[in-house]
């Protein structure tokens, strides 16, 4: 009996995960984070402190390991503002 890795499976297994980390990632940086970085510019969503920070972060489906990147856009579209 073959395993399922002798029959390319797990190539092909592989392949199917990292197309869909790309597409989640895509949906992240390019909607989720945007997103937002827009509702924290615009008053909608006010963080007072650190747990409410991780509470809507997570709410928007982001992981803090993009928290640079938020704040990156927070800063970008704050200067677009004044």
């Amino acid at each position: 009996m073959r395993s399922q890795c002798e029959a390319g499976k797990c190539a092909h297994a592989r392949r199917y995960h990292e197309r869909r980390v790309e597409q989640w990632t895509s949906v992240l940086v390019n909607k989720s984070l945007p997103l937002l970085a827009q509702r924290i510019n615009s008053a909608e969503v006010s963080i007072r402190d650190c747990d409410e920070l991780v509470r809507v972060v997570h709410g928007h489906g982001i992981n803090l390991r993009y928290l640079g990147m938020l704040r990156e856009q927070v800063h970008r579209h704050a200067v677009h503002l004044s």
